[in-house]
């Protein structure tokens, strides 16, 4: 269960690599809002992939993907199936995290207890203590598992085991914690549905690529220990900057994968890709980035639309790279003063309504002010700059096409 209505999950792993797919609600929604109306996002399914040390999030069928880097080797990033019962909450980590063995570990204190057909182990570390009841005769999974602070437990989950083909495996987990019902009823519940282990036709590993992340995929990277956030392009193996990607285009290096295109090419006739630059008041500003990867979308759209040759190509992203790169100094004395009002509109968050927007105004207008030269940029040197180069031919094919 999650926010008082039922979701659906498919998981997967293999060696190292963890992978959950949020299926969404019994509607298909994958979020909503706190009075349970839809979120605009697309119906299609969330992939959370958690490999080589990086926690991907892309939603099936974009053009874009979010990576976060430096995360904990113990870290599984997303619910990680692995794990699934061993903890008194449903753990986004492997065992080790789960423990919290790091520095301290050598200061944790293991027992263990046969009772008939179940072992009790117990691991205590200061004032709290974790105790697993294992099932001997059912692969040794946990049916039971505790937390405890100063000797009063705070949160625990039972499990109900089944056989799955020859393997052991949770069906049912029920999650409990003191603030909730003083852990009488349970505040979260795992139905396992199906569970498949070691069939041939699974992989041993999984990749970006096997979720649809291929070459040429925009992906905002966020570093988790320098708190830094960077735009690059995937170029199937390693995140690059656009800068690189022109190079190797230039060098006849460069070949965008055949996903991220036909993602692409579908957004374009979809309508999700549209001509950017001045829009109509929104209560939300958008920010340098967001304008950025606008201006790339545009840039690609006409590239398609115009049927661009390989050398006009590479002329229309140059174009857009010096574009991009005179927007990131024109913002670039306003960075912290937009994020500082970005943090004060984050705390209206829960006012009233007719306050929130009566304080907001104000904010949300210094914004714009700060981006309405990006506005510019546009209009004065990426449209002029792509215009130039259609040869007459191309222009003449794309204004027979719109007429009647």
């Amino acid at each position: 269960m999650y926010a008082n209505s039922q979701k659906h999950f498919t998981a997967q792993f293999g060696g190292p690599d963890n992978l959950t797919i949020d299926q969404g609600d019994d509607e298909g929604v994958l979020l909503r809002t706190r009075e349970g109306a839809p979120f605009p996002t697309s119906p299609n399914p969330m992939y959370l992939l958690a490999s080589e040390g990086t926690y991907w999030n892309y939603v099936q069928g974009e053009t874009r993907a979010e990576a976060r880097t430096g995360f904990p080797a113990e870290s599984g990033g997303a619910m990680n199936a692995r794990s699934l019962g061993l903890s008194w909450s449903a753990s986004p980590y492997s065992v080790n995290g789960i423990l919290r063995l790091d520095a301290s570990a050598k200061d944790i204190q293991f027992s263990s207890v046969d009772r008939g057909d179940i072992t009790v182990v117990s691991a205590s570390l200061s004032q709290e203590t974790i105790t697993w009841e294992l099932a001997r005769k059912q692969g040794g999974l946990p049916i039971r598992v505790v937390r405890e602070k100063n000797g009063e437990v705070v949160a625990e989950s039972r499990s109900r085991l089944r056989e799955w083909n020859g393997t052991w495996y949770p069906e049912l987990i029920e999650f409990y914690r003191k603030e909730e019902h003083d852990g009488q009823v349970p505040y979260d519940t795992i139905v396992v549905s199906s569970a498949v282990f070691d069939a041939p036709n699974l992989p041993n590993r999984i990749s970006p690529a096997t979720i649809g992340i291929d070459a040429g995929t925009i992906v905002t990277v966020r570093d988790m220990k320098s708190k830094s956030v960077e735009g690059r392009v995937w170029d199937g193996a390693a995140f690059i900057t656009l800068e690189e990607q022109l190079k190797r285009h230039e060098r006849g290096e460069w070949k965008t994968g055949p996903t991220h295109a036909a993602n692409f090419d579908r957004a374009i006739a979809e309508g999700r890709v549209t001509g950017m630059g001045p829009r109509a008041a929104t209560t939300q500003p958008r920010d340098a980035k967001t304008i950025e990867s606008e201006w790339e979308a545009y840039t690609r759209k006409f590239i398609v639309l115009y049927e661009l040759d390989d050398a006009q190509s590479q002329r229309a992203l140059q174009v857009l790279a010096k574009c991009q790169e005179a927007a990131r100094k024109q913002v670039a004395p306003h960075n912290d003063e937009y994020r500082q009002i970005d943090e004060r509109l984050a705390k209206l968050k829960d006012l009233p309504s007719d306050e929130r927007q009566k304080q907001q105004a104000p904010l949300i207008e210094r914004q714009k002010a700060m981006l309405a030269p990006l506005d510019k940029i546009f209009e004065s040197q990426l449209k002029p700059g792509l215009e130039a180069i259609p040869t007459r031919a191309q222009r003449q094919k794309v204004t027979d096409a719109k007429k009647p």
